[in-house]
């Protein structure tokens, strides 16, 4: 009997042991996982707010081309 109780609170304790162990590594995991997201929300941000100012410039530089032209025309 006291063989088997031995065991029992051996097994038990690494049981203990092994749940922490994978406990730390899923919050570990789960913050590079979230950083990571994060990381990619930022960058397509970036991207999208870099195109939409070369779009408004390039708009921009039409316009004021065509108004140039239009100026011309006038003449």
């Amino acid at each position: 009997m006291r063989k088997f109780g031995y065991k029992a609170g051996i097994s038990l304790i690494i049981i203990g042991f092994l749940i922490l162990i994978a406990y730390v590594l899923y919050q570990i995991l789960s913050i590079i996982i979230n950083m990571a997201a994060v990381v990619v929300i930022a960058i397509v941000a970036i991207i999208l707010g870099f195109i939409i100012v070369l779009l408004s410039m390039a708009i921009e530089r039409r316009r004021i081309k065509k108004e140039e032209d239009d100026d011309i025309s006038k003449y």
